[in-house]
């Protein structure tokens, strides 16, 4: 499975960056790379991905850390409160748009505290459904809930993560009631579906096909609007659910929905960045996404 073509969520590097000094001979020691959510899940794998080949190009050693917890909010914090030298990074999403809504006073802000590096890579999400749930598509599934209001719960990987978004807007658009029940990770998550625990999740392809593969996991559809070239098989959500984008400066109304579910995850620095060290950083980054050869090779 091409990493490049199955994701839809783009995802990006928050980082804190050092002096002007500093900057010249950036990087000289190991950069910290956070995942700000449980091992296993796709911020954990693209993570360290991205990491080994951001390392090649930077001539420098790329540690990942697991800081989950908060919807993202834990591991962004501690890039927040790290040293501006540019040894800590990120790699977040949704958590950035929606923290400043959530709380009276959220620990950092994002267009404050941060400036854009770089956009990285995009996947669609699975909606993945326990193999005891006896549902097998999406129409069934709306039936399915709306005959037993309020039964069906869903996970997440935390409040505000994208997964929980696309999950509510979900109810919003079939008019069915779900219970939410957050993680700090979609591993722990898709666990429990296995299990029988929870029902439902939007999960990330990476993790969820071998899953599905072995008949632990069962997908009831994709939210990409068009069926994914890896696994045609998966009907788009909106086929069961029609609706159509909202463009801009379109007042949006009653059943007028995305066609197309979407994240982003972008590349950030501290606004005191240094102008050198930050230059630097978009350079080696953007090397390796252009890179479509090596992306190709991942899987």
């Amino acid at each position: 499975m091409r990493l490049r073509q199955v994701m839809l969520v783009v995802a990006g590097l928050i980082l804190t960056l050092p002096d002007q000094a500093q900057a010249q001979n950036y990087p000289t020691r190991p950069i910290r790379l956070i995942s700000p959510f449980a091992a296993g899940g796709a911020n954990d794998v693209l993570a360290r991905a991205l990491g080994a080949k951001l390392a090649d190009r930077l001539g420098a050693t790329v540690v990942i850390e697991n800081r989950p917890g908060a919807g993202a909010v834990i591991g962004i914090t501690a890039l927040a409160r790290s040293a501006p030298d540019g040894y800590t990074l990120v790699l977040s999403g949704s958590t950035l748009a929606v923290t400043g809504t959530l709380y009276k006073q959220p620990p950092f802000d994002a267009i404050k505290d941060f400036a854009p590096v770089a956009l990285v890579v995009h996947y669609p999400f699975l909606l993945v459904a326990s193999a005891s749930l006896p549902v097998n598509s999406v129409p069934e599934l709306i039936r399915y809930a709306k005959e037993h209001p309020g039964k069906l719960l869903y996970a997440s990987p935390g409040v505000a993560t994208s997964q929980h978004l696309f999950a509510e807007l979900f109810k919003v658009m079939t008019g069915t009631d779900l219970g939410h029940i957050p993680y700090n990770g979609t591993a722990p998550a898709v666990v429990d579906i296995v299990a029988g625990r929870v029902s439902l999740m939007f999960a990330a392809a990476a993790p969820s096909l071998p899953l599905i593969k072995e008949g632990n996991l069962k997908v009831l559809g994709v939210s990409s609007a068009a069926r994914l070239a890896e696994a045609p098989d998966i009907p788009p959500i909106a086929d069961a659910v029609p609706g159509r984008v909202v463009k801009d400066g379109e007042e949006p109304r009653s059943q007028v929905v995305p066609r197309r579910i979407q994240i982003v995850y972008r590349a950030f620095a501290t606004r005191k960045s240094s102008r050198l060290c930050l230059d630097r950083c978009r350079g080696r980054a953007l090397s390796v996404l252009w890179d479509t050869k090596s992306w190709r090779t991942t899987r």
